[in-house]
């Protein structure tokens, strides 16, 4: 499987145009540092966190 190393600059641009979703369907494992995912995606849903952990 192909691994994708993420910045939350990415993410939150998938998020405002509505394709994290379909950025999450990729068959990619996604990888983002804790402090990015706990400091950075403050906008972030708790159901779009919890789909960034299961990578859904």
């Amino acid at each position: 499987m192909r691994i994708v190393v993420s910045d939350s600059s990415c993410l939150i641009d998938l998020r405002k145009v509505s394709l994290l979703d379909a950025f999450l369907k990729l068959p990619y494992e996604i990888l983002i540092a804790n402090t990015l995912f706990e400091e950075e995606l403050l906008k972030f849903t708790g159901v779009q966190k919890r789909a960034l952990l299961r990578g859904v």
